[in-house]
């Protein structure tokens, strides 16, 4: 099991920390369980504590129930029946908090969302309330603070909108290139999306929309600075068809497995549909969810990203036949100009030494992560 990494973000105290916690209810994920599960800290001191079986799921194992209270700027519970009790120091960023042990610093598990029962207390001068939702019963996701909605001079005063809880509504796959941190994907994974979260280190991480390029489908994405596995690309365009090529990705995440999926193929052209000199064609297999994923070449260097498979409904259509395997990817040169462009720096490589590709994928995969699109 991994480490957990470190806390980061700001530290939750004072009559913020109040707000926080009392009345909440924490969906999140437990490092020393590797689950899920909820918390529900009630106004009058009451605690329930319950795992679930799988993420966001309604189907809690048993329910356990304490007691908590606030000592200083730490939130401490005790429960009974787990045999359990202790302290906890806060940090928040974005869409998440996470709750950190004061004595050892280590991680004990994080946030996916806040929700509360009945309404916040007011605001004080010392920090804002946190956004009041519809009800405790909301699907677990990322809240996004209210958009303070201004009276018009002829109107009566118009009150704040309530915080707005999201959904997921569509996935995809991208691959850090920077310790800045950007992750570098299709436009379209991000399309029209309210938010966009980032897995990394089985944590989902609210991320920034830095750039896009609609025409050539890629979007850079910024999260936090970290230390992360980077994927490099190839500086030398030594790329010829019939090459073996590996593509990484997370396709179909409800359904296949939550690791990062490999697949390996050969260059079969090297321009797509009409002569599109910006595209390869792979053999690759490829699902909804690769678009975005990386394409490694022998030596483990990026040559493309996964963009599209040509269309079963379009060729049937079209020339009366099913296709197989012939899917696209765009060149590492036109990513290379669009980071160029962006002013975000990257780094390459020479191909030099064939691997593998069971090599390749233990070289790309922890670069490559899973992308969620929330509305």
């Amino acid at each position: 099991m991994p480490a957990p990494p470190a806390p980061y973000g700001v530290r939750v105290t004072g009559q913020e920390l109040k707000d926080l916690i009392n009345g909440a209810t924490v969906y999140g994920h437990s490092y020393a369980q590797q689950q899920g599960f909820f918390e529900r800290y009630h106004p009058d001191g009451r605690y329930e504590f319950a795992f679930t079986r799988t993420r966001y799921s309604k189907d809690y194992g048993k329910i356990h129930r304490g007691t908590w209270r606030i000592d200083g700027d730490e939130v401490c519970y005790k429960v009974a029946s787990l045999n359990s009790d202790g302290c906890a120091v806060i940090y928040r960023q974005d869409t998440q908090i996470e709750f950190v042990s004061p004595k050892t610093g280590k991680v004990a598990f994080f946030s996916y969302n806040v929700v509360y029962e009945g309404k916040k207390p007011p605001a004080t001068a010392e920090a804002p309330a946190l956004p009041t939702p519809p009800s405790a019963s909301a699907t677990p996701a990322p809240w996004i603070p209210p958009v303070p909605v201004t009276p018009q001079p002829v109107a009566p005063p118009t009150p704040p909108q309530p915080s707005k809880y999201l959904k997921p509504v569509a996935s995809g796959s991208g691959f850090i290139v920077s310790n800045q941190t950007y992750v570098l994907t299709n436009a379209h994974v991000i399309k029209d999306c309210v938010a966009v979260t980032v897995r990394i280190d089985d944590r989902d991480i609210r991320a920034i929309v830095r750039a896009r390029d609609s025409r050539n489908d890629l979007a850079l994405l910024r999260l936090p600075a970290g230390k992360h596995p980077v994927a490099a690309f190839q500086g030398n365009n030594a790329l010829y068809p019939g090459d073996s090529v590996v593509a990484i990705g997370y396709p179909l995440s409800d359904l296949l497995a939550s690791e990062g999926n490999v697949s390996v193929g050969t260059v079969s052209a090297l321009a797509g549909m009409g002569n599109n000199a910006s595209i390869l064609q792979i053999s690759n297999p490829i699902q909804p969810g690769n678009s975005g994923g990386p394409l490694f070449d022998a030596t483990g260097q990026v040559v493309g990203i996964i963009v599209s498979r040509l269309s079963f409904a379009f060729a049937l259509e079209a020339y009366g036949t099913l296709p197989q395997n012939v899917n696209f990817a765009i060149k590492s040169a036109v990513a290379m100009a669009f980071m160029h462009a962006s002013d975000v720096e990257y780094e390459t490589g020479k191909s030099t030494k064939e691997l593998r590709p069971a090599d390749v994928a233990r070289k790309g995969r922890p670069a490559t992560v899973p992308i969620q699109c929330w509305e």
